[in-house]
């Protein structure tokens, strides 16, 4: 059995979504598409109480996508879409890597005060996260300065 085959399906949807990031961080747009097309059904077809964590998380990440694609109208109208399902449901996840996934998306949006309670939940679920406290640090000092998004904060 593979490593995968002991991971619950919301692990396996969050491991998918963290694949399509680096596929759109590394300019590997055709394998972002398809990886976010199949993280998006793994969410939409989880329980409601995760899939409205999800959901949200892979529409913001698809809204990247089409940035760069340069379809800034379908970018901004999936990100208006992920940010009204957020704005309804207070994201809850009690999953550290969600928490990370969510927190790091919403710095490179520049969406530094959104991130910030993010950040703060992935420290309460795993405090070993050296990084995550870094980046609450960086939400601060980004939301108080205006600095814009750095291509890694995971460079430190």
């Amino acid at each position: 059995m593979g490593a995968c085959s002991n991971l619950s399906p919301v692990d396996k949807c969050l491991a998918i979504i963290a694949h399509g990031a680096d596929a759109l961080h590394d300019g590997n747009l055709s394998l972002a598409e398809g990886t976010f097309r199949l993280a998006l059904a793994l969410a939409k077809a989880a329980p409601a109480d995760q899939a409205r964590d999800l959901v949200p998380l892979v529409l913001l990440n698809v809204s990247r996508l089409r940035q760069r694609q340069d379809r800034e109208q379908e970018a901004r109208e999936l990100r208006e879409q992920a940010n009204a399902q957020l704005e309804q449901n207070t994201a809850s996840m009690p999953n550290a890597f969600f928490q990370h996934l969510m927190a790091s998306l919403l710095m490179e949006l520049a969406e530094y005060h959104r991130a910030i309670p993010f950040w703060e939940r992935a420290i309460q679920l795993d405090g070993d996260w050296v990084s995550a406290g870094r980046s609450t640090s960086l939400s601060f000092s980004r939301r108080s300065t205006g600095l814009p998004p750095s291509e890694s904060v995971s460079s430190w």
